[in-house]
Formats: structure tokens, sequence, C-alpha cells
């Protein structure tokens, strides 16, 4: 199954594909995309972001502590587990 990771960056008005690649099942593919979606978020920030496995699509929007650091707590329970 195939899925792929994008970002509506600050400013954009369409998303950027950034990373894609092909599960061997529906978990297979959630799990590889939700990795790749949480690195993509390590490294642009607090941006949306959108996340697609097969037809389903979930958004997500990484947050920023009261420290001022990238919260990432919400990334790998997105599009939870069949």
């Amino acid at each position: 199954m195939r899925w792929r990771v994008g970002v509506l960056r600050s400013g954009a008005e369409n998303v950027n594909w950034t990373d894609a690649g092909e599960g061997v099942g529906w978990q297979d593919a959630r799990d590889e995309a939700v990795e790749a979606l949480y690195r993509r978020a390590e490294l642009e920030g607090a941006q949306e972001f959108r996340l697609l496995v097969g037809e389903q699509e979930a958004y997500c929007w990484p947050g920023v502590t009261e420290a001022g650091e990238l919260d990432l707590s919400n990334v790998r329970g997105i599009m939870s587990s069949r």
C-alpha cells in the first residue's frame, strides 16, 4: 500500500509532498508514514503536515512547548492502528 507525507509551509498554497513509500499492508504503510512524518517534523518544525496512507488522509500540527521546543507528542498517534 502506498503512503506519502507532505508539508504545507507557511505562506504556501499547496502541500509539498516530501516523502513517499510503499508498505506491505495498511499497518506497515501507516507505520512507515508515521516515522517519515516524525522525521519531517523534526526538520521542518511547527508546520501543517499531511499524511496519506492508501486513500486515508490525516492532518497534523506539531506545536511548541512553553519552553519554545517543538512538541511532537501528537505525531506518533496519528491515524491510529486499525
